[in-house]
């Protein structure tokens, strides 16, 4: 079987979609289907490149800028014509959001070739972004075609099923599969002898992008006032200078510091140094949290915000394997950090359950076998042409 996949980005750049699909298609290639890749060079480029990572094909289309996160690519559609004459997909595996991925609509060649849409998240028109309400006007009428055209859609959390108002209309095509994550060949033991942290109590932090959702600030401030604990933020963003700037002005340099982005191998390392992995999220646009799959891989325990619609109150099992705390609130998160600084037992029991949950739901394997399921659904094997 071949699968072609559309995506947004691929490594290197950083993000959880982005994370999980280097995790996904290398697997589904090492199960002995054909797989390949159409997203676009994060990078400003005016060429296409393609190169082979784990067997599989990544065609990477230019980008010249973007607009509200958006990769402004005039090739993308030729270099999507050409991979569909030339690979001959049997599927077409559509990762959303994605406003190239509605190139699709515009070929009677996708005829018969069944389109599953792996729905990572909605797009949030928040106040944080009013523009992007706006601009959803725009986007919304091209989103309903293509769910109408898929023949399953990917959602990964029961949470955001519930959470999500555009797949309300779909609910016979939603299938849950989660995200997930290799078991990487590394220790799980807690070892603070090299560590990029001091020894000024709890030892806390924060990976992702830094962007507004994430929620930074308001752990900033819970550290500012909880001094038993040091703060280590990986990753880099548009959020970046204003992040540093608040760091100074809340007096709080000599035990809160910004990495930066960090290799695979870094992360591994400050994820065992660390007692306990933040996730302060504010909104649904964090629809997962990759991250805490990372953390309960290495046996860390979590904090993170239970988001209304959002998957992480399903990914975290609260008191088991992390604290859920109320979003965007700085005294919660005070009173979790507090919590786990006075409790060594508890962190550690819940790393062991947080590893233990990551072994029986959320590695590949078990992942790509659900995935295979929705390929060989019946729709998809008879390649029935959903009328658009």
């Amino acid at each position: 079987m071949r699968v072609l996949h559309v995506g947004k980005y691929y490594e290197p750049f950083k993000g959880g979609i982005e994370s999980f699909m280097a995790e996904l298609l290398p697997a589904q290639h090492a199960g002995g289907l054909q797989v390949m890749c159409l997203c676009h060079n994060h990078e400003a480029s005016l060429f296409s490149l393609s190169k082979i990572l784990g067997g599989v094909k990544i065609v990477l289309a230019p980008v010249l800028g973007r607009l509200l996160f958006t990769p402004i690519s005039p090739m993308f559609p030729f270099l999507l014509a050409r991979v569909l004459r030339q690979f001959k997909p049997d599927i077409v595996h559509v990762h959303m959001p994605n406003v190239s991925a509605f190139w699709l609509l515009a070929f009677g060649s996708l005829r018969g070739i069944p389109v599953i849409v792996h729905w990572h998240s909605d797009v949030v028109a928040s106040e944080y972004r009013r523009t992007l309400a706006l601009s959803y006007r725009f986007y919304k009428p091209l989103e309903r075609r293509i769910l109408s055209l898929s023949s399953r859609i990917i959602v990964t959390s029961p949470n955001y099923i519930q959470g999500s108002k555009v797949l309300k209309e779909w609910k016979d095509k939603l299938q849950v599969v989660p995200l997930g994550l290799s078991d990487v060949s590394v220790s799980t033991e807690k070892n603070h002898g090299e560590s990029r942290f001091g020894n000024r109590g709890l030892k806390l932090l924060c990976v992702g992008r830094l962007s507004y959702y994430k929620g930074h600030t308001f752990l900033l401030q819970a550290v500012s006032r909880y001094t038993e604990c040091e703060l280590l933020i990986a990753g880099y963003g548009e959020q970046f200078s204003t992040l540093q700037h608040e760091i100074d002005r809340l007096q709080v340099a000599d035990r809160v510091r910004l990495l930066g982005s960090v290799t695979d191998e870094e992360l591994n390392q400050l994820l065992l140094e660390s007692d306990c992995v933040c996730l302060p999220s504010i909104e649904r646009t964090e629809a997962f949290g990759v991250v805490l799959l990372e953390a309960m891989r290495a046996g860390t325990a979590v904090i993170a915000s239970d988001v209304p619609g959002s998957g992480i109150g399903w990914v975290v099992e609260n008191g088991v394997t992390g604290t859920l705390v109320e979003p965007a609130n700085v005294d919660a998160l005070i009173n979790a950090i507090s919590k786990l600084q006075r409790d060594s037992g508890k962190l550690r029991s819940m790393g062991f359950a947080g590893r233990k949950r990551f072994l029986e739901m959320f590695t590949i394997e078990k992942v790509v076998e659900k995935i295979d399921n929705i390929y060989s659904c019946e729709e998809c094997t008879s390649r029935v042409y959903v009328e658009r």
